[in-house]
């Protein structure tokens, strides 16, 4: 699906956002941009054993599992991120992002919306709640994400396909959604409208 490879980009800038010169972590975020996936993996989770204590080490390993479709290894790995900072922005949005990347939107949009309201100005927990939203057939809270982001972009044309993919899913739905109705009260007006009454004993009323 597009919208997942979207997201994708949209998560590995964030996890990318800290890293400068100096950063301890520079290897394994270097792993991540050459898509060295388990290198990655493996030396953030050396991370986590020398420095137990550092939220970014777990939610960088979270990352390269995510990458490497390890779910059942992120989940863990943003859960103790979290645990360790509470307001930690980023580890909501990659664990949202990582429940939309398992088709569970429900989970997505906890979690992101968890991201917002630590941080309203986060574009990329907006547009991928957007996502969420479109996933979930709910294109209306959709266009409001996305318009949030838009205005938090400066750029009022920067999501112009997203724009567009929420009019067309919109348009989809409601056309499923009518063609199911139709369908329904076609069915109903072929049913007879009733069932005969029951014959007496000797076959007469």
């Amino acid at each position: 699906m597009m919208w997942i490879k979207k997201m994708a980009c949209l998560c590995l800038a964030a996890a990318f956002l800290a890293a400068g010169c100096g950063d301890p972590y520079q290897k394994g975020l270097d792993f991540l941009a050459r898509g060295e996936f388990e290198k990655a993996a493996q030396f953030f989770l050396q991370q986590t054993r020398l420095h137990p204590d550092d939220p970014r080490a777990y939610n960088e390993l979270g990352f390269a599992y995510v990458r490497l479709k390890m779910y059942d290894q992120a989940g863990p790995a943003y859960a103790t991120a979290i645990k360790l900072k509470p307001d930690y922005v980023d580890a909501y949005l990659n664990l949202g992002t990582m429940f939309l990347y398992k088709l569970d939107p429900d989970n997505a949009a906890l979690n992101l919306n968890k991201a917002i309201q630590l941080d309203p100005n986060c574009e990329a927990c907006r547009v991928n709640l957007a996502w969420t939203y479109i996933n979930m057939n709910r294109f209306d809270q959709a266009k409001e994400q996305i318009d949030k982001a838009a205005e938090i972009a400066g750029s009022e044309n920067k999501y112009a396909n997203i724009v567009a993919e929420i009019q067309r899913g919109k348009e989809r739905f409601d056309m499923i959604r009518e063609r199911s109705k139709e369908e329904l009260e076609k069915k109903k007006a072929e049913q007879p409208a009733g069932e005969p009454p029951a014959l007496k004993p000797g076959g007469t009323e």
